[in-house]
């Protein structure tokens, strides 16, 4: 055997050249150089993905290595003598690159940290699928890395889930963790398209999420759903903030993309929603329109009162959600239904409005059911005059009291009171039911209010029916005294049938005439939008 003698690299190094030795040494300088850039580059992207910037340049960099200089970040670069040793660079992590998700992807973030975390993968081809819904077993898979549970393959209580199945062994130990429930058939049905709300209760379970907000975010969630507390739970964590029109939407099937961002959210609190309550910005001044008006916890009637409000009270609002609003007044804040709230009405402001309450004093009016007409007309006719009032309207009455002005007598006020829209209020009789209005529409002689009056007269009718519920017997004209008389826009509505059993229920009732009068001030309120 022939042996040959290798000489060592210092012998080598040794014989070479001065100028030889000098490249030798300036390469091995730069070869370290560029390799500690690569390798805080490499780290940055890590850290990155982890801590996602918004800012905090500082977290960034002492975990990468680095230094902030008017918030560049710069590597550090080892002195001269430490280049030469030639230090190699140890091994360093590095999220996947998929190729269908771009740099400006939504949730690029969340997926690089799940990726690093080895929570989720991608396909053979090199994809990630962001759009496509996960199914169970896929999920009991991600939940299950991210809690480091047991995945190894292995039989389970399934019919239909095999030994061999990637996903088995994540499934038994979710199983005996709490996490994930089969079905009463004895299946686990692992193909099966998970929804939001299931994603809500198995985040919830996997995370022991336990804070809840005593008001529910969404209008899509009643309290009776199954997944009411964990959804709660999950977005009160910031885990998620629901859609821009206060939805959930709880059945809708969860994608790749969305799960890899509420897994995000659930492992690493830097990428849950900062301020994720909404309901801390003001949207809006109103002003309650009712007594008694009930603040519940949440957005229905299935929630119970915390509180009540008055006529006059006036709330911020901080959202709204389908008929109802989250609102805040006299140190209650919960949810009212928004029939009962308005805004202050510029609208009105300063405008002159003459109520009048029909009959009075020797005239009660029409008579039935235990009921007077002269009473109903007074009660509805103040009723409104406070409405108007706190919309900032001039209210001249024509009674407030039990007395009774003559036809001319209630003519002569509204004039002298220089009314500019004049309202009689009325109980009607003689065998009919429902509400309608009357205008003053005669051609001849002819009315310069006479069109304005049929407008009023639609939109006051229309309120009516909408709010009350009543049959709708139409805005029409009719040639009455105090209507024909009065140089002003002008209207007579007749709220209901006061010998009819059904009318009289309501006109019986102080909550009806209440929610009449309120109807008749939302009509005059959108004759003022127009003219």
């Amino acid at each position: 055997m022939i042996s040959y003698d290798v000489p060592s690299p210092q012998t080598l190094f040794d014989s070479m050249p001065l100028f030889s030795k000098i490249l030798h040494v300036m390469f091995a300088m730069f070869l370290a150089i560029f390799s500690k850039i690569d390798k805080f580059l490499l780290n940055f992207q890590k850290m990155r993905a982890i801590y996602r910037a918004r800012g905090n340049y500082f977290k960034i960099k002492t975990s990468s290595g680095g230094f902030v200089v008017n918030k560049y970040i710069k590597g550090l670069v080892a002195p001269l003598a430490a280049a030469i040793a030639i230090a190699a660079p140890g091994p360093s992590a590095s999220a996947a690159s998929f190729t269908d998700i771009s740099s400006t992807f939504r949730a690029k973030e969340e997926i690089d940290y799940l990726s690093l975390k080895d929570v989720i993968t991608g396909y053979a081809d090199g994809t990630f699928k962001p759009g496509q819904s996960v199914n169970r077993a896929e999920t009991a898979v991600m939940i299950g890395r991210a809690l480091k549970l047991d995945g190894t393959k292995r039989s389970s209580s399934f019919s239909d889930v095999s030994s061999a199945s990637f996903a088995s062994g994540y499934i038994k130990s979710a199983v005996e963790k709490g996490i994930i429930t089969g079905y009463a058939d004895g299946t686990f049905r692992p193909g099966k398209t998970v929804n939001r709300s299931e994603m809500a209760i198995l985040i919830a379970r996997a995370f022991k999420l336990a804070e809840t907000n005593s008001l529910m975010l969404f209008g899509d969630v009643p309290k009776s759903s199954a997944a009411y507390g964990s959804i709660n739970k999950i977005a009160s964590a910031g885990i998620a903030a629901g859609f821009s029109d206060n939805t959930f939407r709880p059945n809708q099937s969860i994608n790749r993309a969305d799960f890899s961002v509420f897994m995000a959210r659930s492992m690493n609190t830097s990428f849950r929603i900062e301020d994720a309550d909404d309901t801390a910005t003001i949207i809006g001044t109103e002003i309650v329109n009712t007594n008694d008006l009930n603040v519940r916890k949440g957005p229905s009637t299935d929630f119970s009162s915390i509180g009540k409000l008055n006529m006059g009270d006036r709330v911020s609002v901080y959202q709204r959600l389908g008929d109802w609003a989250l609102v805040e007044a006299k140190g209650l804040k919960g949810y009212v239904h928004q029939a009962y709230i308005a805004p202050p009405v510029a609208d009105l402001d300063l405008k002159r409005i003459v109520v009048d309450a029909g009959h009075g004093g020797s005239d009660s009016g029409a008579v039935g059911n235990g009921l007077t007409e002269e009473y109903i007309n007074l009660d509805t006719s103040l009723r409104l005059e406070k409405r108007l009032k706190l919309a900032g309207v001039n209210v001249i009455m024509t009674r407030r009291t039990d007395a009774y002005p003559t036809l001319s007598e209630r003519v002569q006020i509204a004039k002298d009171g220089k009314g500019e829209m004049f309202i009689s209020i009325h109980t009607n009789s003689g065998g009919g039911t429902g509400a309608e209005t009357y205008y003053y529409g005669a051609s001849e002689p002819a009315s310069p209010y006479s069109a304005k009056s049929k407008k009023l007269a639609e939109l006051i009718q229309k309120r009516m029916v909408s709010i009350l519920g009543v049959k709708d017997r139409g805005y029409k004209h009719g040639d009455f005294h105090v209507i024909r008389e009065n140089p002003m826009v002008g209207n007579l509505v007749e709220l209901g049938f006061i010998d009819s059993a059904t009318d009289a229920k309501n006109l019986g009732s102080a909550t009806w005439r209440d929610k009449a009068s309120y109807a008749i001030y939302l009509g005059i309120l959108d004759y003022y939008k127009i003219y």
